[in-house]
C-alpha cells in the first residue's frame, strides 16, 4: 500500500483478512481517517509499517501478533489514537532475538509497548530465508524446490527455510505436477527474508514436458552425461538459468549422448523445437 494511499478519508474499519501478499503499509497510508478497529490477522506477509501510517485515528486496540513476518514499525505509526499501546509480534524467523528502538530499549516478541513515537526494529542472530509456496490461497506441501544446487521439499505448511546463507544472489526453481515451473533469483544480505511463490495452473496450451512430446532424457539429475531419446531430426538446445545457451546441436540419432560434466551445478532448460523441460546438474 503506497504513500498516503487512503489518507484523509472517512474510513471507519479495515479488515486485512485475506491480504496474504501485503508486504508493506506505506507512510501516511491511513492517517487522518475515522478508524475504530483494524484486523491484522490476515497480514501474514507484512514486513513493514511506515511512519505515520495510522496517525490521527480512533483505534482502540492494536494487536500485531498475527503479523509474524513484520520486522519494522516506523516512528509514529500509531500516533494519536484512542490507545497509546500495541502488541509486538514474534517474528517467525528462528534467528529472531529481540525488538529494539532507536533509544536502545529492548522488547521480547509478544510484548506490549507504550511508546508510539519510536521506531521498532526486529533483531536477528543471522540471515535466514523462508520460502512459502501457494496454490491460490492454500500452501502447497511436498514440492521440490531447487535452491542453488541443493534440493528441498516444502513441509506441511508449504514452507522450507535455510539459515546462514552466503551474501550473494542465489538462483531457485520450483516444480509441481499440473503447475507452471517457477524460476527466479534472490539477493541474500544480512537480514531474514521471506519469498512467497504463487503457482499457476498449466493450461491446455502450455506444454513444457519433453516426455509429453515423446522425447525422453535421462538421468535427471545428472553428473556426467545425459542421454536423449526420440529427438532425432530436431535441434536440441540447453540453456542455463540465466538464459545463456550452453549447447546446441541438430540431432540425427535415436539416442543422443550429451556431456554435461563441465557444467556448473544448477538448473538448466533442455529445449527442442517443440518442447522444453528442466535438467538438474549436480
Amino acid at each position: 500500500i503506497e504513500y498516503a494511499a487512503f489518507e484523509a478519508n472517512h474510513i471507519v474499519n479495515i479488515d486485512f483478512n485475506g491480504c496474504i501478499s501485503l508486504r508493506r503499509i506505506g507512510e501516511y497510508a491511513f492517517s487522518q481517517n475515522r478508524l475504530d478497529s483494524i484486523n491484522f490477522r490476515g497480514c501474514i506477509s507484512l514486513g513493514t509499517i511506515g511512519e505515520y501510517a495510522f496517525r490521527d485515528n480512533n483505534i482502540r486496540i492494536i494487536d500485531l501478533r498475527a503479523c509474524t513476518l513484520l520486522t519494522k514499525i516506523e516512528r509514529y505509526a500509531f500516533y494519536k489514537n484512542s490507545t497509546n499501546t500495541f502488541n509486538l509480534p514474534t517474528p517467525y524467523y528462528s534467528s529472531f532475538t529481540k525488538w529494539v528502538t532507536a533509544g536502545s530499549s529492548e522488547y521480547d516478541g509478544g510484548a506490549t509497548v507504550y511508546d508510539t513515537h519510536s521506531t521498532y526494529t526486529a533483531q536477528f542472530s543471522s540471515n535466514e530465508l523462508v520460502f512459502r509456496v501457494f496454490n491460490g490461497i492454500e500452501r502447497k506441501s511436498d514440492l521440490e524446490v531447487m535452491f542453488g544446487e541443493t534440493s528441498y521439499i516444502t513441509d506441511e505448511n508449504g514452507e522450507f527455510r535455510i539459515t546462514n546463507l552466503k551474501r550473494a544472489t542465489h538462483q531457485y526453481s520450483i516444480s509441481a505436477s499440473g503447475f507452471k515451473e517457477v524460476q527466479g533469483s534472490i539477493f541474500i544480505a544480512d537480514t531474514p527474508i521471506t519469498v512467497s511463490i504463487h503457482l499457476e495452473v498449466v493450461s491446455g496450451n502450455d506444454s513444457f514436458n519433453l516426455n509429453n512430446k515423446g522425447i525422453d532424457f535421462y538421468p535427471n539429475p545428472a553428473n556426467n552425461q545425459i542421454y536423449v531419446k526420440n529427438a532425432n531430426q530436431e535441434t536440441l538446445e540447453i540453456f542455463n538459468i540465466s538464459g545463456k545457451k550452453v549447447h546446441s546441436k541438430f540431432v540425427n540419432n535415436e539416442v543422443e549422448a550429451i556431456d554435461v560434466s563441465s557444467y556448473s551445478s544448477g538448473i538448466y532448460i533442455v529445449k527442442t523445437e517443440s518442447a522444453s523441460s528442466k535438467l538438474i546438474v549436480r
